[in-house]
């Protein structure tokens, strides 16, 4: 199966570099579509990509959405640009997506507030969902993004599957702000607690 991989490029040149080239060592580049999504345009390496879209200024929702707009595959992954890879990891990401299309998989779960979804550094999806369910919703700026995208598909009865032992390690330290306070009011007004609380 081919499929378009969507990385979110926010300032960390010397990380993303890593993380394309690692893609480019253990992948088949024949059946991926590389699309690289820039939204702070200063300075990042000359890496090598399919489509590469420069947003400036953009919230993550609004990168990711570009992203999916530009991709050409119907098996789709998004994510960061921090993201080490020890191995190839698209074909098991894309194994339970490819045996339910009306499934969102990746390899962290969680089910903050009670709604399940997978956390946005690494998302596997087939584009049924973006006929389904949309786009994220670009109202989040930068945080419960996923979370919200989480919620509406489990809500269209999708299945949010966590993919076990993939070599891939988010790594990034989390935070803890404001900045999440808000996003996190921003959701529990439109969804409210979740069917698990």
């Amino acid at each position: 199966m081919s499929a378009s991989l969507i990385i979110v490029a926010y300032q960390k040149p010397v990380l993303l570099e890593r993380y394309v080239s690692s893609i480019r060592r253990f992948e088949d580049l024949s059946r991926l579509e590389l699309i690289l999504v820039d939204v702070a345009p200063n300075g990042l390496p000359d890496v090598r990509c399919d489509q590469y879209i420069g947003l400036g200024k953009a919230s993550y929702a609004e990168a990711v959405n570009a992203g999916l707009r530009a991709a050409s595959h119907d098996y789709l992954i998004w994510g960061n640009e921090d993201i080490k890879v020890s191995g190839p990891f698209v074909e098991q990401l894309l194994v339970p997506v490819v045996e339910e299309h009306r499934m969102i998989a990746g390899p962290n779960q969680r089910a903050d507030l009670g709604w399940p979804f997978v956390v946005g550094w690494l998302v596997a999806m087939h584009r049924i969902a973006l006929e389904e369910i949309g786009y994220l919703d670009e109202q989040f700026p930068g945080t419960f993004e996923d979370t919200d995208y989480g919620a509406r598909c489990y809500k269209a009865g999708y299945r949010i599957e966590r993919v076990e032992g993939l070599p891939v390690r988010h790594i990034s330290l989390g935070r803890l702000n404001q900045h999440l306070m808000d996003c996190q009011e921003m959701f529990l007004n439109k969804h409210g607690m979740g069917p698990k609380a």
